[in-house]
């Protein structure tokens, strides 16, 4: 049986509303009140056919609200009944909105719900592998992907942002960085994704069953 990457962007957050220009400006965001309930509405309609066996996030807050909300059901069925957070899977740029709580932070506010176990003291710092830079996001890209490859036993969800999973999708490092850069990924969107071949650094293939889905509904609305 073959399994999937189910890549998805998290939903309406703090620094997507108006004026984003100050928003943007809101450290680590959390959802709005309209972003948390389209995801939980979004958990009402997720098939229940697809067996999912790991849920994961970015440990941005507003992606592990939309893992937690979207995707409620779908954990409760998973064997560690978790969201494991991914550092890898964090945004690409350093504005305030896109850097991230230390784990004693999320932890305080996620409680059990979270295995922040692969959160190292250095995640948030937007350093080296985690750089803001297009060499980070180069390198992290590539790591990301050496990951995934070790769970193609699994069928997997990861919750992250759309600037990132656009460069995972063969966007330039260097656009995805830029100031307002608009990303081709709606708000809650997802994307059944084949696991990534041996050694390559390509982009990420969206299953055609996926494209068509995506082409008769718009996830984000």
């Amino acid at each position: 049986m073959s399994h999937h990457v189910y890549l998805v962007r998290h939903g309406q957050g703090e620094h997507n509303v108006e004026p984003t220009v100050q928003n943007r400006k809101i450290h680590d965001p959390a959802l709005t009140d309209l972003g948390v309930r389209r995801c939980k509405d979004f958990n009402k309609t997720f098939p229940e056919y697809i067996h999912i066996d790991l849920v994961c996030a970015s440990p941005m807050r507003r992606a592990i609200q939309t893992a937690k909300y979207c995707f409620e059901d779908v954990i409760a069925r998973t064997p560690c009944r978790q969201i494991l957070l991914l550092p890898l899977a964090q945004e690409t740029t350093n504005e305030p909105c896109d850097v991230g709580s230390s784990s004693d932070a999320i932890k305080e506010e996620f409680g059990d719900l979270v295995d922040v176990s692969m959160l190292g003291k250095d995640w948030a710092t937007k350093e080296g592998t985690y750089a803001a830079s297009p060499e980070g996001v180069i390198a992290r890209g590539r790591e990301f992907r050496q990951w995934l490859r070790q769970q193609q036993d699994k069928n997997v969800i990861v919750v992250g942002h759309g600037a990132f999973w656009d460069y995972l999708f063969g966007a330039d490092a260097n656009d995805v960085l830029s100031p307002g850069y608009k990303s081709s990924w709606t708000n809650r969107q997802w994307r059944v994704c084949a696991f990534p071949k041996a050694e390559s650094d390509g982009p990420m293939v969206e299953e055609k069953e996926s494209i068509m889905r995506r082409n008769v509904l718009d996830d984000g609305k």
